[in-house]
């Protein structure tokens, strides 16, 4: 009878993918399960422990503009997202987001820069209050002074199923 693992923690790990077509909610609920015996001499006395996490699936999409003729739509404006006291790190799979984290440091945060279109994504959020943090602005241009609040609220079905939404937040220079 082997008693050197008596008392030692047992780590579970495992992987899923969501696939789009699960993501059909803005707080989609996935769910695991896992079934064990604390008795090594039998297999018939069992635990279940149910995980559950939620996947988020609203964003906020920003445009960057010119404060005087926001139809000039500006690149090189670089930003990162806040919740509370926390940075928005996106985690990918290529060009699929997997997941979001929230990380202490500005520098571990996942930093998105405008393109020609002025356009920029945060994707994968839940409803509450954010902040869109600009850390590098347009050449020529003035970097925002303080970071710009932006709310996510989904809305709701008949049956009370949450709908992602798209939050649009248009953000000027000058």
């Amino acid at each position: 009878e082997n008693t050197s693992l008596v008392g030692k923690a047992v780590v579970v790990t495992y992987k899923l993918k969501v696939t789009e077509e699960a993501i059909d909610s803005k707080t989609t609920k996935n769910s695991a399960t896992l079934t064990y015996s604390n008795n090594p001499k039998t297999n018939t006395t069992t635990t279940t422990t149910p995980e559950e996490e939620y996947v988020y699936s609203s964003k906020v999409v920003v445009t960057k503009g010119d404060g005087t003729d926001n139809s000039i739509k500006l690149s090189g404006a670089t930003f990162v997202l806040m919740n509370g006291n926390k940075y928005y790190k996106a985690v990918m799979d290529g060009e699929k987001l997997v997941k979001v984290e929230w990380e202490d440091s500005i520098d571990n945060a996942t930093k998105y820069t405008t393109g020609e279109d002025g356009i920029i994504s945060f994707e994968g959020l839940k409803d509450g209050s954010y902040k869109l943090v600009e850390t590098e602005a347009p050449l020529g241009y003035n970097k925002l002074p303080q970071p710009v609040e932006v709310e996510v609220n989904c809305d709701y079905d008949d049956n009370q199923k949450a709908i992602p939404v798209v939050t649009e937040k248009t953000i000027e220079n000058k």
